[in-house]
């Protein structure tokens, strides 16, 4: 799940999750990911801006890991100002801008399909 209210980097940023061969669910604020986020959407990770309007991303953070389904989700937040989140809330933080190349350890990690990185997909 990608959660940013930046279209064009929301654009960009869903591009290169699909070049790695993830699904992407983008939502353009907190409470757009909130609606999305019930028991029936299973995300690998969530990768959140926290300057956002109407759910700033420690909102939505806070939200996930009251969640009793979702608490243990992988998160990364990013940012273009000074706020951050840290672990354990987060597994990580990226000041923006930041390059995607830093994100792909643990994109590997938490989102790709075992047949694909074997390379049977």
């Amino acid at each position: 799940m990608l959660v940013d209210d930046d279209p064009d980097l929301r654009a960009g940023l869903t591009e290169c999750f699909e070049i790695l061969g993830c699904t992407v669910v983008a939502a353009v604020d907190g409470v757009h990911a909130q609606e999305g986020h019930g028991d029936s959407l299973k995300p690998c990770m969530v990768l959140l801006d926290l300057n956002m309007p109407r759910l700033d991303g420690a909102g939505l953070a806070a939200f996930i890991r009251a969640h009793r389904n979702h608490c243990r989700l992988p998160m990364v937040s990013m940012s273009g100002g000074e706020e951050r989140l840290t672990p354990p809330v987060v597994e990580a933080h990226h000041a923006k801008p930041f390059d995607f190349r830093t994100l792909v350890p643990l994109i590997e990690k938490s989102c790709q399909d075992p047949d694909w990185l074997r390379g049977t997909r």
